[in-house]
């Protein structure tokens, strides 16, 4: 990674929505106009920001499945990413004290 992201700690925005439609996890951000449909694998990082880093995620996914890492690695950045710059994922309040 080579974005400032990956040791960044994570979590979802305050006053995040989300509701299952169809199976897939959908939210909306507090900032955003329209809703945001997460397929199962960004679902999945979204919960596990909680308080964690681009490693600590992509070190708990590579336990979960058989992915090279530079590829997940690669996958939960572009995810990440898109969040952020959606709303849904801002950086944790311990970041805000550095």
């Amino acid at each position: 990674m080579t974005s400032t992201r990956s040791s960044v700690s994570w979590c979802p925005a305050p006053g995040l929505l989300s509701t299952r439609v169809d199976g897939r996890l959908t939210i909306l951000a507090p900032t955003a106009d329209q809703p945001l449909a997460l397929d199962d694998s960004a679902a999945m990082i979204l919960e596990l920001s909680s308080g964690r880093s681009l490693e600590e995620i992509v070190d708990t996914l590579l336990e979960m499945f058989d992915v090279s890492e530079d590829v997940l690695r690669h996958d939960v950045d572009r995810v990440v990413e898109v969040l952020a710059r959606y709303g849904v994922l801002v950086p944790s309040a311990k970041e805000a004290g550095r």
